[in-house]
């Protein structure tokens, strides 16, 4: 994350947020909070996608929401 200007209490701010690119089971992920036309911060990550059954395999019960992320459909039906 990078700050580029003060950010100002009781203002209404915008923030964007975008995948750049995806390579295998890395996001690139991008984003920028603005004041107007004023950039206050940017910020960029990488998220690596990792499979349900590497959670599972640590022995305790995932949380319920978790068995939807990795519904496939046609298997189990996804939301």
């Amino acid at each position: 994350m990078d700050f580029r200007s003060p950010a100002f209490l009781e203002r209404d701010l915008a923030v964007e947020a975008w995948c750049e690119r995806i390579d295998g089971r890395k996001a690139h992920l991008r984003g920028r909070m603005l004041d107007g036309d004023v950039l206050l911060a940017e910020a960029q990550a990488i998220f690596i996608e990792v499979d349900l059954s590497h959670f599972e395999r640590g022995g305790r019960a995932l949380p319920a929401a978790w068995k939807r992320w990795g519904a496939v459909e046609g298997e189990g039906g996804a939301p």
